[in-house]
Order: C-alpha cells, then sequence, then structure tokens
C-alpha cells in the first residue's frame, strides 16, 4: 500500500524554507544566497538536491541563478506565490493519501465480507443456510449472454431464484433484475435437483 503514497521530495521542502526566509525578510531581494556546499551543509543535503531546489525557485522567478557568480534572491512576492502553491500541493497529496487509505481499507473489509458470505453459503445448508441450493456458471457461447435477469423470465421458466451472483470472485446478494448475463458469471440458486435440471436445460 505504501508504494502509491504520495510524499513531498526533500527538495521541494528545501525550496520551500528557503522561500518562508525570503518573505519574512530574512533574505531579502537583491541579496546573494550561501554557496551550494553552504546550503549542503545547512540542511544535510547533497549539492545534487540544493541545485534540484534552486532550479524550482528559479522557474517559479523566486531567485536567479547567475553561472560562475551566484544565486540571488529576485522577488518576495514570487517567494509568497510560490509557498502558496507549495501548501496546495501539499493538501492535495495530502487528501490523496487519506483516500489511498480509506480505499484500501474498504478493499479489505469488502475482501473480509465476501470471505465470510461464502463461508455462509457453503457451510452446512441444513443448520446455517436451511434451504436447497445450487450453483450455475454462464459459459462462454451462453446464448443468453448480454441479456438481462428481467429478460429472460428466469424465475417464472424454471421456478429457481437466483438470491447472488458471483462475478470475477466478488460476491454480490440480491442481485437487481437488469444485471446483464455475462461469461463465467456464477448464480446462486434457491432450488431442489428438478429445479436445477431446469435451469441446466434453459441455459443448453
Amino acid at each position: 500500500m505504501e508504494e502509491s503514497i504520495v510524499t513531498t521530495a526533500r527538495y521541494q521542502e528545501i525550496a520551500y524554507e528557503i522561500a518562508k526566509k525570503i518573505v519574512s525578510g530574512e533574505m531579502v531581494e537583491g541579496s546573494k544566497l550561501s554557496g551550494r556546499s553552504l546550503i549542503s551543509s545547512e540542511y544535510n543535503v547533497s549539492s545534487e538536491t540544493v541545485r534540484k531546489a534552486m532550479r524550482i525557485l528559479s522557474n517559479y522567478s523566486v531567485v536567479e541563478v547567475k553561472e560562475r557568480v551566484g544565486i540571488y534572491v529576485s522577488s518576495k512576492e514570487s517567494a509568497l506565490r510560490f509557498i502558496d502553491h507549495y501548501k496546495n500541493q501539499i493538501s492535495s497529496n495530502e487528501l490523496y493519501n487519506e483516500i489511498h487509505i480509506l480505499l484500501e481499507s474498504s478493499k479489505k473489509v469488502n475482501h473480509e465480507l465476501q470471505k465470510k458470505f461464502k463461508k455462509l453459503i457453503h457451510t452446512s445448508k441444513n443448520n446455517v443456510f436451511p434451504f436447497e441450493y445450487f450453483t450455475y456458471e454462464i459459459l462462454e457461447g451462453d446464448r443468453y449472454l448480454g441479456q438481462t435477469f428481467e429478460s429472460l423470465n428466469f424465475q417464472e421458466k424454471t421456478k429457481g431464484l437466483v438470491f447472488a451472483i458471483e462475478d470475477d470472485g466478488v460476491i454480490y446478494q440480491a442481485p437487481d433484475s437488469k444485471f446483464i448475463m455475462r461469461e463465467h458469471l456464477i448464480l446462486y440458486i434457491l432450488g431442489d435437483k428438478e429445479i436445477e435440471k431446469e435451469t441446466i436445460n434453459f441455459f443448453d
């Protein structure tokens, strides 16, 4: 799950810290920043990380990088805009991560529900599920592919009641009559041996 979590790059954090210093007045417009090696030591990062931080600040016109001369503060206003952008990005990342975690939790809960339901319907029919039932899988080439339960009049013709369906490993209880028949769909049908025969004949 952690692989999908969005994090903020270290160079972005450093760019944000420098922008805050500019906005606070600790670094004024036109002043020269410390060399990359000093900034690297201050933030305990590599020179490459500092270079990336300066590049992003330069892209936002917060600083100006003069080759072989140094890095100069360009605009306090641009620094403020960058801070706003950074905060919005952080908020978006946090929201994404919260949604991702909730979705993963939902998947786990749904998976557990499916396991419990499968266990229920496969446990003793007499004690836990006191009705006769059987399953029927829709196969490739079945003539009713693409049709709905409603259009088939399945219950009227076979006397069998579809009380659940299994689609790609997921079980849906009390399926809607508009549900479309697809390959490898497994039907859970209430009925005895006679109704099972009627069902097989119906789909043949």
